[in-house]
């Protein structure tokens, strides 16, 4: 996992430990597990062996920080360890498999509605590829975004999916390669993969990985670029244009509420754009005023449940049928196995992390082609 990244979550989790010490509350142990953040099975062990206090609750955080990767065995692992620990509330961010595990009642999942703000990143790109249209840069058939994607994973292909719609939704014409790393953190794989795509004639490029790799290389060859997790526009200023975030502090506010006051917490738990745990980063300097005015319309829309990022309307699959349960269903090789019989496409649009907090998307659809390298 990159420095800067670990870091950020790492200090978030510092913050909320300070705010538990001041309480008195020190049984409630925060455990970062993001994709990027891997369950190593002994660090992880004597993290929770040792948590007693801040000091080591901080070192262990330090320690998990440094593992790399996350897999369902590696969950499982953690959730052996977690049985061991009943005394101590866990959070595993980004994993799925706390529903699966019930009854063990101090193990809880949570994640955010991320989808919602790839979608409106996604606007951003869409209307950045209008305007370049319009000045005759390129046709209407030639709008081609490329996507630097870590994993063919649910939350990787979830997340471009939503993206590519986004910017569907201003340039019907438009389509997507994906090419992924096979990393979530490899500068060369991913400075060299978005130049592929750029001369593999794609106009714009975004990414699920966690380097500069990416932005640098659309930098470099002049190419719009939508980043994540945070703004690249000191690095990038002539390329940069916006990047979706999740904010984690609502959560955390939520869960402290919850042991304050005696309430159970959730066992899946999904942060939104609605309750502020979906984020949009400041806009590049090229974003126009009608960019930003259509982002603010369909925010407002997500929030009152008008707009779903998923409608069926809006896309198809296996070139041309209309999305159903039956094509739709997920791929149990990277997400949980559903029970049979499970509705994810219902009253008009796919129903993502709702069934738990982990995303479940897996299917790629018409107008994306996805490559693995």
């Amino acid at each position: 996992m990159p420095t800067e990244i670990a870091n950020n979550s790492v200090s978030q989790v510092f913050e909320v430990a300070h705010q538990l010490e001041s309480l008195g509350i020190v049984g409630v142990f925060f455990v970062m597990l993001a994709v990027a953040i891997g369950a190593n099975y002994f660090l992880f062990k004597h993290a929770m062996a040792n948590c007693g206090g801040m000091k080591e609750i901080y070192q262990a955080l330090e320690s998990l920080s440094k593992a790399i990767e996350k897999t369902n065995e590696t969950q499982r692992l953690s959730i052996e360890i977690i049985k061991e620990f009943s005394e101590r509330e866990t959070k595993v961010m980004r994993a799925s498999l706390a529903r699966e595990t019930n009854p063990i009642k101090n193990y809880h999942n949570a994640f955010a509605s991320i989808y919602e703000g790839r979608y409106l990143a996604g606007i951003v790109a869409g209307q950045k590829m209008k305007e370049d249209i319009e000045a005759n840069k390129y046709t209407a058939e030639e709008a081609k975004i490329g996507y630097v994607g870590a994993h063919p994973y649910a939350e990787v292909i979830s997340g471009f999916t939503s993206f590519y719609l986004g910017a569907k939704s201003v340039v019907p014409s438009v389509t997507m390669e994906v090419r992924y790393t096979n990393s979530w953190y490899d500068y060369t794989a991913e400075n060299n993969t978005a130049k592929q795509l750029i001369d593999d004639g794609c106009k714009l490029i975004s990414q699920h990985a966690d380097s500069y790799g990416a932005p640098n290389a659309c930098e470099e060859k002049g190419v719009p670029n939508v980043t994540y997790n945070g703004s690249t526009a000191q690095q990038c200023p002539d390329t940069y244009l916006v990047s979706s975030k999740i904010d984690w502090a609502p959560y955390y506010k939520h869960i402290i509420d919850c042991v304050q006051n005696g309430k159970a917490i959730e066992t899946d738990y999904v942060g939104t754009v609605k309750g502020g745990s979906v984020k949009i980063t400041e806009y590049g300097k090229h974003v126009s005023e009608e960019a930003k005015t259509l982002v603010t319309t369909a925010k407002d829309k997500l929030n009152s449940g008008e707009l779903h990022v998923f409608d069926t309307t809006k896309f198809t699959v296996n070139n041309g049928e209309t999305p159903t349960n039956e094509n739709m269903s997920p791929n149990k090789q990277y997400t949980y196995n559903y029970p049979e019989g499970t509705e994810f496409v219902k009253d008009g649009y796919y129903h993502e992390s709702y069934y738990r907090s982990a995303p479940s998307f897996d299917v790629i659809i018409d107008g994306i082609t996805s490559i693995s390298n």
